[in-house]
């Protein structure tokens, strides 16, 4: 990578996925890009801190922007000169016309000047689960369907389908998350944040009864940030609260998808 100096990118963190297909290559990084929640602001509803990558797997890494056309470009310029690989689009509220306006920017810029750097969408279900009305995981649908065959979208897993992820499991149960991939016609790589479900960091059998045929593999956020309420790492780097989660994922042959 690229020594880089940020003008027009504020802190970020890094995730990291365990896989993706031919069009990503075995170490690839990602910049979890924060799509802003008001086109005039720089600094964003909700910051990530830093998280750590485990493994052989892939990195994601996160940044805050605003909904200015040329400063998007800016950092597509910037992250493709550091040596990423995409962006993940982390999405709070989709009913916001920026959110289009700046996925718009993003994707046909990418596709048109930096072919070999992919986009995919990061739901956002704990900053939705704040909006009035209160959002959740089917108001995301429309925004899935409209990008995920766009020719700037991530593919992955073993049949290259469109990567989708999330913040947060937005409280919902299998049932209705099945439902909603079915609304997709079950055509995607879904990656998950549900690290708020019951029996998650313990990968307790119950857990993988209820949510196996859910998830094509899992994603955790609490490694990243300070310990509290029981959850996170002890000091920086610490992925200890990963471990029996990746060991659980490494089990039932899932990739799993740690922050750095």
């Amino acid at each position: 990578m690229h020594p880089l100096s940020f003008h027009s990118l504020l802190p970020f963190a890094i995730s990291l996925v365990a896989f993706f297909s031919r069009n990503a290559s075995a170490k690839a990084v990602f910049a979890h890009y924060m799509v802003c929640y008001r086109p005039a602001l720089t600094l964003l509803y909700k910051s990530r801190s830093c998280c750590r990558a485990k493994d052989d797997r892939r990195l994601t890494l996160s940044q805050v922007g605003h909904a200015d056309e040329d400063h998007i470009h800016t950092d597509i310029e910037d992250a493709v000169t550091m040596g990423l690989d995409g962006f993940s689009l982390n999405i709070g509220d989709p009913r916001q016309s920026f959110v289009r306006e700046s996925l718009n920017a993003m994707f046909d810029y990418t596709r048109d000047n930096h072919p070999n750097f992919k986009l995919f969408i990061s739901m956002d279900l704990w900053a939705a689960g704040d909006t009035k009305p209160k959002q959740s995981a089917t108001d995301f649908l429309s925004l899935v369907k409209d990008y995920k065959g766009h020719g700037a979208y991530q593919l992955a897993g073993p049949d290259n389908l469109p990567f989708v992820t999330t913040f947060a499991d937005g409280g919902l149960n299998n049932v209705t998350w099945n439902e909603w991939r079915d609304e997709l016609d079950n055509k995607i790589f879904f990656i998950p944040d549900f690290d708020g479900t019951e029996g998650y960091y313990d990968s307790d059998p119950g857990w993988w009864a209820h949510w196996q045929n859910t998830v094509d593999g899992l994603a955790s956020w609490e490694s990243a940030w300070p310990f509290r309420a029981g959850y996170g790492g002890e000091y920086p780097g610490d992925v200890s609260p990963d471990e029996t989660v990746l060991q659980g994922a490494t089990n039932h042959s899932k990739p799993y998808m740690i922050r750095m």
